[in-house]
């Protein structure tokens, strides 16, 4: 492990290989005494992981699997890096948005490559992961929408938005969606 504790491990396609549908395990321990600390496998594509808080010089095991008995075999290509983390990672480093008329008017434009997963999912979706943060102050008609949407390029496709009041060591989910509305539309609202 890299000295800032965070790492990332990515599978990627090989050009002509059948092999297109990874899993992929990090393990702490020895050889015969490990111990699974993270998985994560992506349906019809491969995978990756980002850890964070790690033992700096610790050793760590990754195991790839194909996803299925149905899946091909193939060369897969796989890559260990230390990742940048987004400025708005953790609560603590929340960046501010500022409440407009319309979602137009004050729309910023984020990213959450690299960003890492706390430990607390939203109640609407057990699943969310690789999470940033925002802070907002309500406007003293006590009314505020918060939304999001697709930035142009992006292969960001389906959001969960999850509001907390409090403070970052003592939040308390207040409200919770996965998809804007029944349509099926992938972005929260």
């Amino acid at each position: 492990m890299p000295a800032s504790g965070n790492i990332k491990i990515a599978t990627g396609e090989v050009s002509g290989s059948l092999f297109s549908e990874s899993v992929v395990t990090f393990y702490s321990g020895t050889c015969g005494a490990l111990t699974e600390i993270a998985c994560n496998n992506y349906i019809l594509s491969l995978s990756s992981i980002l850890l964070s808080g790690q033992t700096p010089g610790a050793t760590l095991y990754i195991s790839v699997w194909k996803f299925e008995s149905f899946s091909d075999n193939g060369e897969f290509q796989i890559s260990a890096y230390e990742p940048t983390l987004p400025d708005n990672n953790n609560c603590t480093q929340a960046q501010p948005l500022t409440v407009g008329t319309d979602f137009a008017s004050e729309a910023i434009t984020s990213s959450n490559s690299d960003a890492t997963t706390d430990g607390v999912l939203p109640s609407c979706n057990s699943d969310a992961l690789e999470n940033i943060w925002f802070k907002v102050t309500v406007p003293p008609s006590g009314n505020i929408t918060i939304e999001t949407a697709a930035a142009s390029g992006s292969l960001f496709k389906d959001s969960v938005l999850t509001v907390y009041s409090g403070n970052c060591t003592t939040l308390t989910e207040i409200s919770c969606n996965d998809d804007k509305d029944a349509n099926n539309e992938n972005f929260s609202h």
